[in-house]
């Protein structure tokens, strides 16, 4: 398997509340990954029998409005929308958190995980476990770096 993720979290805005938004790439620093992307890979230079995927993350806690009450529904979409319309490329689920941006209750938290769990095995063709300890209602201790 040849795993594919070219530039991990392209950032140029040193401002890290920023981080995990679209403002944390500036248009020419988009312009500079997509010409780096076009010149490096492209689907016609791989035969569809190439075993090749690609590893994306899906975040809902930052940046894209996802609330306790909708935070399921974007994570439906980006499941069946990741997996890429061709079937010619696989997708690894690298990362997917369950913390929505707003409104986000300690109740709603195993719904969205499970649904989370079912939508991503259900599309993806593979997974990456990767935990941050919380306490209570989510409040992130950090224990140590990785």
């Amino acid at each position: 398997m040849l795993p594919i993720a070219p530039i991990n979290e392209p950032v140029d805005n040193r401002a890290m509340r920023f981080l995990g938004t679209p403002a944390a790439l500036s248009e020419n620093g988009s312009a500079w990954v997509l010409r780096y992307q076009k010149a490096v890979l492209s689907k016609s230079n791989f035969a569809s029998s190439t075993n090749l995927e690609f590893d994306q993350h899906n975040y809902y806690f930052a940046g894209r409005g996802a609330a306790g009450q909708n935070v399921n529904s974007y994570i439906c979409a980006d499941a069946a929308g990741g997996a890429g319309d061709d079937g010619k490329f696989p997708v690894l689920v690298g990362k997917w958190s369950i913390q929505a941006e707003y409104n986000h209750t300690f109740l709603r938290r195993e719904r969205v995980l499970n649904t989370g769990l079912y939508a991503f095995a259900k599309h993806a063709h593979g997974k990456f476990s990767e935990n941050a300890t919380v306490s209570g209602e989510g409040t992130r201790r950090i224990t140590g770096t990785t």
